[in-house]
Order: structure tokens, then sequence, then C-alpha cells
């Protein structure tokens, strides 16, 4: 994509522009844009993968609600029968 700007391009610069910037945020659109560089560069194809849900330690000293809530789902919500048998996610450190 020619003279555009990762922000013009990927809703990763959309969060830049927010007030609730993190550093998590800050560290992945850097880290794009030294990958579409070195793609482009080196004349190589680029996939980026946007995950759905990131989760790490935490930060805060309670878990936000969204965790909560994935927190819910995976260990079995309250008062339902389903729960999550096979779990398609693996901790990356």
């Amino acid at each position: 994509m020619p003279n555009r700007s990762l922000r013009s391009r990927s809703h990763i610069g959309a969060i830049l522009n927010t007030a609730r910037t993190t550093m998590y945020a800050y560290a992945k659109t850097t880290a794009e844009k030294v990958a579409w560089r070195a793609a482009k560069e080196s004349g190589m194809d680029l996939v980026v993968v946007y995950p759905a849900f990131v989760v790490g330690p935490l930060l805060a000293p309670q878990p936000t609600s969204s965790l909560r809530m994935i927190m819910a789902i995976t260990k079995g919500i309250a008062g339902r029968k389903e729960t999550i048998t096979h779990k398609p996610w693996i901790p990356v450190k």
C-alpha cells in the first residue's frame, strides 16, 4: 500500500489515537511497522494476525469485566451445563 501510513490501513492505528493507549498496543504497532518495512525491503509477503483476544498477567489489582467474562466461560458459567472441554489456546511467554 504505497504512501499510506500504518494508521490509515490498520485498526491498531486507531488504538493509538485513543486516550487509553497501552504499552501493548504501542509495542504491537511498532513491531508491525518494522515487519511491514522489512517485508517491503526484502520483497516478501507479510500476513499480520490480529488476535480476537489477548490476555496476560494482570496489570491492574483486579481483572476487568471482560476478563472476568472470559474466565467464567473457560471455567464454566454457573447455572449452565456446558463447559469448554477442548481449550483451543496456549500460553505464550
